[in-house]
């Protein structure tokens, strides 16, 4: 037999690696480890030695075993493309506090390097995420688009009506006019709200968000501070949870009798807001014909063509709470 590039070939030509465990007297050789009768080796299975040595993102021991460590990271630490690999060459992933820069394509990842999922994705009607996806000019926001792919983006030409982009990436609507939606699409009941975001203000009757046409799938101020309700259109499903000036996750289920109304980890609210169909969505005030503009502070949406049920509910809002660093 042969040796060439890592590889080890028979007489006859046929090409091997071989996966028995590498012998005292094996040699080094590039990233693998060979012993003297050419057999390849990858070795990651043992404790490094102080001898280590790393090459491209990877640490080797002395007798070439190749390893990928997670121990703390030490002073000296260098990243590059979100890996992190210390001054000793010992390789991590490498994570602060949670930001826009840190997600992935099916939720994000926490300082912890815990995976938290945007929820059920195969239901996904539209999703608005923080600090993505936002077409701004002089801070007022006139896109953000849907990151579902069904390319039903949040949308306003109008320049007075159009929100303000904040530093952090959230969108700043401002009570008068300011409000953002979608074109008319088939989004009937029972379908699901998820915002991460704050009332700033609360005033009796405005609307947080709200379906294509008025009171089709209303999130609205009622009555007293800082009660919210749902309305299609009936009124029902009171919640008091949604303290003013303070972010959390809201998820609004619109299912006739099995409507639900919860904030962050507490006691959802029940009742019946009637059967209308959302057929779109409006967030900052209520549908066609537009009124009743609220002063809210948004970073994330998701809508979802189905209604959530206890588990689910619960993985958006752990998903808004390292997003937003709720602290749930």
């Amino acid at each position: 037999m042969s040796f060439q590039h890592g590889i080890q070939f028979a007489t006859d030509g046929a090409m091997c690696v071989n996966p028995n465990t590498p012998a005292s007297t094996d040699t080094t050789n590039a990233p693998f480890r060979v012993d003297p009768s050419g057999m390849v080796y990858v070795d990651y299975t043992n404790s490094p030695a102080a001898a280590d040595v790393s090459q491209s993102g990877f640490r080797f021991s002395a007798t070439g075993q190749l390893f990928c460590t997670t121990g703390a990271v030490a002073a000296g630490t260098i990243i590059a493309g979100g890996v992190a690999r210390t001054s000793t060459g010992r390789v991590h992933i490498s994570f602060t506090e949670p930001s826009p820069s840190f997600r992935c394509g099916l939720g994000t990842v926490d300082k912890d390097g815990v995976l938290y999922v945007a929820g059920p994705i195969e239901t996904q009607a539209a999703w608005f995420r923080f600090g993505l996806g936002i077409t701004s000019s002089a801070g007022a926001v006139s896109q953000w688009n849907d990151a579902s792919g069904n390319t039903r983006h949040l949308k306003q030409t109008t320049a007075t009506n159009q929100p303000a982009l904040q530093s952090d990436g959230s969108i700043l609507f401002d009570g008068v006019d300011n409000y953002l939606a979608t074109d008319a699409f088939t989004f009937d009941q029972p379908e699901t709200i998820c915002i991460l975001g704050r009332q700033v203000t609360w005033t009796n009757g405005l609307t947080i968000a709200d379906g294509n046409l008025t009171n089709t799938a209303a999130i609205f101020q009622n009555i007293a501070t800082p009660r919210i309700n749902l309305s299609s259109p009936t009124t029902a499903a009171d919640n008091l949870n949604f303290t003013v000036n303070t972010y959390a996750a809201l998820v609004a289920i619109f299912n006739g009798a099995s409507s639900v109304l919860q904030i962050n980890n507490t006691t959802a609210a029940t009742g019946n807001p009637g059967a209308s169909n959302a057929g779109g969505f409006t967030l900052g005030g209520a549908g066609i014909p537009v009124s009743a503009f609220s002063n809210i502070q948004v970073k994330e949406v998701i809508l979802y063509a189905a209604a959530l049920d206890a588990t689910q509910r619960a993985r958006v809002i752990n998903y808004f709470s390292a997003i937003g660093n709720l602290g749930l």
